[in-house]
């Protein structure tokens, strides 16, 4: 099945880490259609790394919060699916490819989510997946031999809501939603999810970790 994917990544004062992320972008086995980045109000130069690199597409506006960057982003987005990615954090090379065959396999999907990889600083960035042991076994009895889950607060439920790296969500669900809420700082990402999954509650999971959250918490 044919589908255009834009990739959209919030960015404030990423330059430390901004090359590593595009970088993920651009390995891709399955590339992504369009990559815009939005720089956030940057001091740093997260706009010059970003608008370097001839496959990106720069956005600048003044700070506003991680929510109205993912906004611009959506509505300048020319692809029929969004793929978030934050500007911290990495893809593996497998991730689009996997989620776009999840997708193919279940055409009544409007959304996908996954596993992914914690990864801790302080401990020589050592990687944990998300789910792992029981709950992973525990994920995939739900799922009674699908790839997806009939309603995601049953995923919710059991630790499998994915993160915001591993999203992918049809463009016209994200603006039926009514886009991320300005101004709210926390969990803006699950507030998002839990409005589509009032309207769409079926979401496919991808079991193997296809991203890497960056996590400042030091275990």
């Amino acid at each position: 099945m044919s589908r255009t994917i834009t990739v959209v990544i919030p960015a404030h004062n990423a330059g430390r880490y901004l090359a590593r992320v595009l970088a993920s972008v651009h390995a891709q086995t399955r590339r992504p259609d369009q990559v815009i980045v939005i720089d956030d109000g940057s001091t740093d130069d997260t706009a010059a790394i970003a608008d370097a690199d001839p496959d990106v597409e720069l956005i600048r506006q003044a700070n506003a919060g991680a929510s109205v960057a993912r906004n611009t982003g959506i509505r300048a987005a020319r692809g029929e699916w969004i793929a978030f990615l934050d500007a911290d954090d990495e893809w593996l090379p497998e991730h689009l490819a996997l989620h776009e065959a999840l997708l193919d396999r279940n055409p009544h999907l409007v959304w996908t989510t996954g596993n992914f990889f914690w990864c801790y600083c302080g401990q020589g960035h050592r990687r944990c997946p998300s789910l792992t042991g029981e709950r992973l076994r525990r994920v995939q009895s739900l799922q009674a031999g699908k790839d997806y889950f009939v309603s995601y607060f049953t995923a919710h439920s059991h630790f499998a809501a994915g993160h915001t790296d591993t999203t992918l969500v049809r463009k016209e669900v994200l603006l039926e939603a009514g886009l991320f809420r300005p101004g709210q700082t926390r969990i803006n990402d699950m507030d998002m999810w839990f409005r589509i999954a009032y309207r769409h509650p079926a979401i496919g999971f991808v079991l193997e970790p296809t991203a890497v959250y960056l996590s400042l918490i030091h275990i």
